[in-house]
């Protein structure tokens, strides 16, 4: 796909708190946007303690998305993925109750995208971020 550049990959995360008892209060991965194998593919991921479940969407990545996740912490809690308000998958998201999260939003180098170029040159562009809590 035009336009990608091996090395990099635009992601758009949560991270429960602290961050160094990490998985135990969970990750959620709303979008990463991978290389793997050879082409480009946007994907969901949980990772608890107790799970690393995930997947892809079947969605063209060169095209605007609105991603979500619903979610709220507990034992038998469940992480819900949505892309342009659909359903996609519901995963088990067990993380304690008391959990806080940050929101991420990043450009990833190295590791799964391949070696980056010393000339790296890649921009992540957003329309909105928008946070709130459910009822």
């Amino acid at each position: 796909m035009s336009g990608w550049q091996s090395g990099a990959w635009p992601a758009i995360w949560t991270l429960g708190q602290p961050e160094a008892l990490w998985p135990r209060h969970g990750e959620l991965d709303l979008m990463e946007n991978g290389l793997n194998g050879s082409r480009w593919r946007p994907e969901y991921h949980v990772h608890t303690e107790t799970s690393g479940e995930g997947g892809e969407y079947a969605i063209d990545p060169s095209q605007w998305h609105v991603y979500e996740v619903r979610w709220s912490p507990g034992a038998s809690a469940k992480a819900s993925f949505y892309v342009d308000g659909r359903l996609v998958k519901t995963l088990p998201y067990a993380v304690p109750a008391n959990s806080p999260s940050t929101v991420l939003l990043n450009i990833a180098v190295g590791s799964y995208a391949g070696r980056p170029d010393p000339a790296l040159n890649s921009t992540m562009t957003i329309d909105y971020v928008r946070v709130s809590a459910l009822p």
